[in-house]
């Protein structure tokens, strides 16, 4: 995981999709809505520890995988 010191946005990236698919990024493992498609992930500022979960998610097949912190 990412550290940093202060308050401040992080950038998250994710790797292992296969071609045609993106990413989706998640508030926690049972959220219905996105917080944000594709990759890299920039988030809001930060000041407390926070997890974000992350799927790939394939926009032709609709098929999504299950999601990891």
């Amino acid at each position: 995981g990412l550290t940093r010191c202060d308050a401040g946005p992080v950038t998250l990236t994710a790797t292992g999709a296969s071609a045609g698919e993106t990413y989706r990024w998640y508030a926690d493992a049972s959220a219905n809505t996105p917080l944000f498609t594709g990759n890299p992930y920039t988030t809001a500022s930060l000041s407390v520890n926070t997890t974000f979960h992350v799927s790939k998610y394939n926009p032709t097949t609709f098929c999504e995988s299950a999601r990891t912190p």
